[in-house]
């Protein structure tokens, strides 16, 4: 698989990769990950590796699928996981009215959004079928249950293709950090767009192959903006924690009504102290993809 304007950052089982280290400027990037000699064990005893504690990754073994093994590693499936930097194909902002209003670029290809926001362990969501559309969105009461946006996540899911249980073993590896305090858009890529993006090659030719990629897009609404202000005014760390990597691109949002009150180097040093355990923010998204090989004649 290719990764352009991106690098491979960790993979699992083994593989080979290249670069393994950022370079200059992501723009010339050309990242690669190959897996070589791929076992599919159908009915092998499966016996994956854990680490202590828990990962919301393991939820991802939750499938149908035959175990694999590759160079005496066994998983239920190919892991990989990258940093890039390319154009996205959707923006979004809060306009006058409160709102989100969605924009997109490129192709236009963007059919389907959900706006999702969480404030005060309350929360809401709103699907809206964008079929390719600059659309503005009304932001969600905050009265929905965790387990009806659970569905339509599936629904979504399924309806590009993945299995059943592959859809419900997606969504359950998002429930620890993207279902967090904040306001965030999803949206789904078509097939076209992840191939573009992430050329896969699979030898044996499989007979058909289904991608399935989810974009996160993190807004920063009015409410949050306030919020971390007064948490830097404070120096409330609870709170500035719960905003973890995006912290940072937040506090830049806010700076210029603290620079009015507070000391810049205040300001920087309360950041840096939460900003760092968690590194530089980066586009979000997860893939899913599928092969169904070639029927033995």
């Amino acid at each position: 698989m290719t990764f352009y304007q991106g690098i491979i950052s960790e993979w699992y089982p083994q593989a080979r990769v290249g670069p393994v280290a950022p370079i200059p400027t992501m723009a010339n990037a050309l990242g690669r990950i190959q897996w070589d000699d791929v076992k599919i064990r159908p009915g092998a005893k499966e016996d994956y590796p854990v680490e202590p504690g828990e990962s919301h990754y393991y939820a991802a073994r939750a499938t149908d699928a035959a175990p694999l093994v590759v160079g005496g590693q066994q998983e239920k499936f190919l892991f990989y996981r990258g940093l890039a930097t390319f154009p996205l194909l959707v923006g979004a902002t809060v306009n006058r009215d409160g709102n989100i209003a969605m924009t997109q670029s490129g192709d236009r290809a963007i059919e389907t959004v959900i706006l999702f926001e969480r404030r005060g362990g309350r929360f809401g969501y709103r699907l809206v079928r964008a079929e390719g559309k600059d659309v503005v969105i009304d932001r969600p009461q905050l009265n929905a249950s965790m387990e009806s946006m659970r569905q339509e996540l599936q629904a979504l899911l399924i309806e590009k293709g993945l299995y059943p249980r592959e859809a419900a073993a997606m969504v359950e590896t998002w429930r620890d950090s993207w279902f967090e305090d904040g306001a965030r858009l999803f949206y789904l890529l078509p097939q076209s767009a992840t191939d573009a993006l992430l050329p896969l090659t699979i030898e044996p030719k499989p007979a058909s192959v289904a991608r399935v990629f989810v974009g996160r897009l993190e807004i920063v609404t009015p409410e949050i903006e306030s919020e971390v202000a007064n948490a830097i005014r404070a120096n409330d760390r609870t709170v500035l924690r719960k905003y973890g990597r995006f912290l940072e691109p937040i506090s830049q949002i806010v700076e210029g009504r603290l620079a009015a009150s507070l000391d810049e180097r205040k300001i920087e040093a309360a950041v840096r102290s939460v900003a760092e355990q968690h590194g530089r923010p980066a586009a979000c998204g997860a893939a899913g993809a599928k092969a169904v090989a070639n029927p033995i004649p």
